[in-house]
């Protein structure tokens, strides 16, 4: 085939290869590319990163500074889009971005960091963001199952899991014992909650005449009291 032959066939069948790179690509509808994150409205719940097989997204707290920080690595997505779909406000996308050369590790990583929500009663950060509580009254609000009177409580404040824990036990001991409630209310959470679990589980190890019984030595005299029966019948 002579030269003269080639250029014919090129001109009646036209360019058949593509310009890529000096022209841009076309991706096919539903391509699976970049995710991108709108830093307005993520509430750094972690539903991402829960479902992320490559573990590419990270979500993990600073108490200190009071803050969420969401993290992706793009080195390690593998575009899947689970967590487009685990996402429960649409707050991460996959967009038609592919080309993701980089010199730098940095320019690979994309960071959101959001607020964590205060006790009102101890102060304290913890787990939960304030877009996550704010999240959750629009829907409550939103809900028509929920009581008037749950909506109050919900509204008045935030409480963490600790101060929470101790309101449920102090309300407990003034219930049995109102004056040990004013030394409890005295100290802080944890070691309030702590306290009446040593209590109860020491009472609950009480005999009936007061004195203290090891639950695990009944367990094994009802065992061999029950073995013997058993021998005899069998005799």
């Amino acid at each position: 085939m002579t030269l003269k032959n080639i250029l014919k066939i090129i001109k009646e069948k036209g360019t058949v290869t593509l310009a890529y790179p000096f022209e841009p690509e076309e991706v096919p509808e539903d391509f699976r590319g970049k995710p991108i994150i709108n830093p307005d409205i993520c509430m750094g719940c972690g539903a991402c990163a829960n479902v992320c097989p490559p573990d590419a997204i990270m979500v993990f707290d600073d108490f200190e500074k009071g803050t969420k920080v969401w993290r992706i690595f793009y080195g390690r997505c593998i575009f899947c889009g689970r967590c487009e779909e685990a996402c429960p406000i649409g707050a991460i996308k996959q967009s038609e971005e592919f080309e993701l050369a980089s010199k730098s590790r940095e320019d690979l990583e994309s960071i959101v960091i959001t607020p964590l929500a205060k006790c009102d009663i101890c102060g304290r950060y913890f787990i939960i963001s304030e877009r996550e509580i704010k999240q959750a009254l629009e829907i409550t609000k939103a809900s028509k199952t929920i009581p008037p009177s749950i909506l109050e409580l919900i509204e008045n404040g935030v409480e963490c899991p600790t101060c929470k824990r101790k309101k449920t036990v102090l309300s407990f001991v003034r219930a049995l014992k109102p004056f040990e409630s004013e030394k409890l209310e005295s100290i802080p959470p944890a070691t309030a909650v702590n306290l009446v679990r040593e209590k109860l589980t020491f009472h609950s190890s009480l005999g009936k005449k007061g004195e203290y019984t090891n639950p695990r030595e009944d367990n094994i005299k009802g065992v061999g009291q029950n073995e013997g029966k058993t021998k005899e019948k069998s005799i």
